[in-house]
Order: structure tokens, then sequence, then C-alpha cells
């Protein structure tokens, strides 16, 4: 997800500046901020099943030998 995207979205605003050299300056909009509830419990979440996600991707990674590739996320979106 790029800045221009969560434009886009109505996420972020995006305020050109009148300096030399020009700059921007971006803040999360009242909508971006609406996300702030579901982000924390995903947070939440992530951090109370740290262990049992390490464990299953240990598995995974076992199950498929030492030789297995770790998909990322940049990876999934190809």
């Amino acid at each position: 997800m790029t800045l221009r995207r969560l434009e886009r979205s109505g996420m972020v605003s995006r305020t050109v500046l009148d300096t030399s050299p020009v700059a921007v300056e971006y803040a999360i909009s009242a909508l971006g901020r609406t996300l702030a509830g579901p982000f924390s419990a995903l947070y939440r979440w992530a951090v109370a099943y740290q262990d049992q996600v390490e464990g299953a991707r240990r598995a995974f990674d076992a199950q498929r030998g030492k030789g297995a590739r770790r998909l990322t996320l940049s990876r999934a979106r190809k």
C-alpha cells in the first residue's frame, strides 16, 4: 500500500507545503482514524497468539524441509 493509494482511499490527507524545496505533509484522516480499533484488536491478537503462530511456522517449515522458501506479503501479492 502506498501513500498515494491511502490518499485515494481517504485514509490520509496530503498537504503540499509552500517551502523551498517543496515539501509534502501527510496526516491520518478522520476515515483513517476509524481503523484504530480494528488495528488495535489485530495487534492484541498477534501478541496473544505469537507463540502459536511461530509454532505453526516451525511445523510448516519442518514438513517441507530446510529448503522451504518463506512466503512474504510482497511475494503473495504477485
